[in-house]
């Protein structure tokens, strides 16, 4: 066999290696979300998770601008750091894995975080309780977690979520006991 044999046939093989492993991550995400994320769907949850701790960021600086409560105010200013540094973070693991920042989330969602808790109508009391009225704050945590679960294929972002989990579930923990104070 000549050498131009043997390349032509290389070549083919690699393209119909890229072609099965194409064909693995579609049938993966038709079968909804039990098995390990594809590289896709990572970069999607990655883009949009990034969006969502921006929309944060923005709408927790919002609130510390109005807030009446010293004390929750100290610990707003915490919460939009954390939601600063997540939203970077996962911009900067979307950039590694070849993605670019482009979700943007839908206008319902950021009236509902600016017409509550930026509000100067509301109490700060008021603005905790319909935070949680709109948040289920266990589903939230277990849907994150489930994500992360099925990172197995790249661990590093894997980490990265659950550590943001963890910083996610120091501020739920920080508002749910400020709400149960202010309300008492």
């Amino acid at each position: 066999m000549s050498r131009e044999t043997l390349e032509r046939i290389e070549k083919a093989i690699g393209s119909l290696a890229a072609e099965v492993a194409c064909l693995r991550e579609g049938l993966e995400a038709m079968r909804g979300g039990a098995g390990p994320m594809t590289a896709r769907e990572i970069l999607s949850f990655l883009d949009g998770y990034r969006a969502g701790e921006a929309l944060g960021e923005a709408a927790f600086g919002g609130w510390v601008a109005a807030c009446r409560d010293e004390c929750l105010r100290g610990g707003l200013r915490v919460a939009q750091l954390r939601e600063g540094s997540h939203a970077r973070l996962l911009e900067a693991r979307l950039k590694e894995l070849g993605g670019s920042p482009r979700a943007e989330l839908p206008e319902s969602a950021q009236e509902l975080f600016y017409d509550v808790l930026v509000s100067t109508e509301k109490t700060d009391a008021e603005k905790l309780q319909c935070f949680f009225a709109q948040v289920d704050v266990d589903s939230l945590l277990r849907q994150l977690s489930e994500k992360a679960d099925r990172m197995g294929r790249d661990l590093e972002t894997q980490s990265l979520v659950r550590a943001i989990i963890e910083d996610e579930r120091a501020t739920l923990t920080f508002l749910r006991t400020a709400c149960e104070q202010l309300a008492g």
